[in-house]
C-alpha cells in the first residue's frame, strides 16, 4: 500500500499554498510563501510539482551577487528558465562591467509575462551598454506587465519607445516612476528606432497605467497611444499642479489617486469617471481638518460628477510623538459628510468606501475600549448611508510598511485600496 498522496491532491495543496496574484508579483513585498520551499523537499514528485511555483517569480538584485545569480541561471540551471513568469531585475554600476553572455541569458527567459526593471545608477550616469539594453528589450517581447522603477529618460521620453514597441501588442499594465530627465537616459538611443520614432507606438492591449511620483515628472508629450486605457493610477507628492498628460486618452473610467496633504489639487479636465479612489496621507498633530478640506476642494472640481458610481476615500494618518492614536472627532466626520453630499446629490453613487488608516509607530498603542466610541461616531454621522447599504467604513491599524494589524468595520464589505 502506497503512503504517497495522489498527485492531483498534491497539485491542489501546492496551488492553495501559493495564493499570490499574478498582477501583484512585481511588488517586492509579494514574495513566495516559505512553505513552498519546504514542500519541494518532501520528495522528487513534490519537487517537480513545486518547481513551477517556486521559480515563477525570481528577483536578481544589484550588488555583489548580481553576476553569480545570472551565471547560475545561464550556465548551471538553464532548465529553470521555462518556469520563470515574473522577473525583478535591478542593477547599479556593475552593469558597465557586465559579462558578454548576459544578453543571451536574458533572451532565454521566453515565458515571461511580468517584468520589473530598476536602475540604481545616479542621475546622468551613462546609459546601460547596448548589448545589455538589447537583452532587456528582448525580455519585454510578449509581456503583459511592465514596471520601470527610478528610470532616467531623455527629454521627450523617446528612449522608452523601443521597450514599449517590443510589447505593444500584449502589454496590459504599465508602471512608471521617473527618477530624472537627462540627456542620456537609461536605454541608449537606437539609430534604427530613431528613424521610425515619428510614428507613435500604439499600445492596443494597455488597460492599466500607473504614474508614480519620482524626482522629475513624466513629460506631457510622449509619442505613444493607448486608446483602450481603462484605469489610471497617479501618485503625487508635490511640485507644480498636475494635469493629465496629453497622450493619455480621456476615455478611461477609473482613477486611483495617491496624494499628500498640501499639494495643489490635480486638474482632471474632461474625464468621465465611474470609479474614483483617493488615498491621501496626512501627519496628524491634532486635527483632520486639512485633509477633509483638500478632499472637498478636489471633489468640487470633479468634472461630470453625475457619472461617478464608486468612490473610495482613504485617509492615511501618521502621528508624531504621541502614545495614543488621534481619530477624527464628531465635527470632522460631519464636515466630511457635507463634502460627500456634494456628490451624493447626483444619486449615481452606489458604493462608497471610507477608510481611516492609522499607522502605528513605536510607542503608539491602540486601546480596545476605543472601538465602541469610534464606531458610534460613524453610526451617528453616516447612519443614512450605512442603513441604505451604500457606505462601508473601516478604521484600519497598520505598520509603516502597510501591513494591516487590525481593523474595525461597519457597513457592507466593499473592496478597498
Amino acid at each position: 500500500m502506497s503512503n504517497e498522496l495522489p498527485s492531483d491532491l498534491v497539485y491542489n495543496i501546492i496551488a492553495s499554498i501559493d495564493d499570490r496574484k499574478a498582477e501583484d508579483e512585481l511588488n517586492e513585498l509579494n514574495r513566495p510563501p516559505p512553505t513552498l520551499a519546504a514542500c519541494s523537499l518532501v520528495s522528487h514528485a513534490w519537487n517537480d510539482i513545486c518547481r513551477p511555483h517556486v521559480f515563477r517569480t525570481i528577483t536578481i538584485d544589484h550588488g555583489v551577487k548580481w553576476h553569480s545569480r545570472l551565471s547560475f541561471l545561464y550556465f548551471t540551471a538553464p532548465h529553470l528558465s521555462k518556469y520563470i513568469r515574473t522577473l525583478r531585475l535591478s542593477w547599479d554600476s556593475e552593469i558597465h562591467t557586465a559579462s558578454e553572455w548576459i544578453p543571451a541569458c536574458l533572451k532565454q527567459l521566453e515565458n515571461l509575462d511580468g517584468l520589473y526593471l530598476r536602475s540604481h545608477l545616479v542621475p546622468s550616469a551613462p546609459a546601460v551598454p547596448m548589448p545589455f539594453a538589447l537583452g532587456v528589450i528582448a525580455l519585454t517581447a510578449h509581456i503583459k506587465r511592465l514596471w520601470l522603477e527610478t528610470w532616467d529618460i531623455v527629454q521627450d521620453a523617446s528612449d522608452l519607445l523601443p521597450l514599449l514597441s517590443a510589447c505593444s501588442a500584449t502589454l496590459e499594465k504599465l508602471t512608471l516612476r521617473i527618477y530624472a530627465v537627462s540627456h542620456l537616459g537609461t536605454i541608449p538611443q537606437r539609430q534604427d528606432f530613431q528613424s521610425r520614432r515619428s510614428k507613435p507606438v500604439r499600445l492596443e492591449a494597455l488597460r492599466k497605467l500607473e504614474l508614480l511620483e519620482g524626482f522629475d515628472p513624466l513629460p506631457q508629450m510622449i509619442n505613444i497611444e493607448c486608446p483602450n486605457l481603462e484605469s489610471l493610477t497617479v501618485e503625487l507628492d508635490g511640485g507644480d499642479r498636475w494635469k493629465i498628460p496629453s497622450w493619455i486618452p480621456a476615455g478611461f473610467h477609473e482613477l486611483n489617486l495617491r496624494v499628500a496633504v498640501g499639494i495643489d489639487v490635480p486638474l482632471l479636465q474632461s474625464t468621465h469617471l465611474s470609479s474614483l479612489s483617493i488615498s491621501i496621507s496626512h501627519i496628524v498633530d491634532h486635527s483632520y481638518h486639512p485633509v477633509i478640506t483638500w478632499i472637498g476642494t478636489f471633489l468640487r472640481d470633479l468634472p461630470f460628477p453625475e457619472h461617478l458610481r464608486q468612490l473610495t476615500v482613504k485617509i492615511d494618518s501618521y502621528s508624531r510623538g504621541l502614545v495614543r492614536p488621534i481619530y477624527p472627532c464628531l465635527a470632522e466626520y460631519e464636515e466630511l459628510y457635507q463634502v460627500l453630499e456634494t456628490l451624493l446629490q447626483y444619486k449615481g453613487i452606489t458604493r462608497l468606501s471610507l477608510i481611516i488608516a492609522i499607522t502605528l509607530v513605536p510607542g503608539l498603542d491602540v486601546c480596545a475600549r476605543d472601538e465602541e466610541g469610534e464606531i458610534a461616531k460613524l453610526e451617528k454621522v453616516f447612519l443614512h448611508l450605512l442603513t441604505s447599504g451604500i457606505l462601508a467604513a473601516d478604521i484600519v491599524f497598520q505598520r509603516p510598511s502597510g501591513e494591516v494589524l487590525g481593523r474595525w468595520c461597519i457597513g457592507p464589505r466593499h473592496s478597498v485600496i
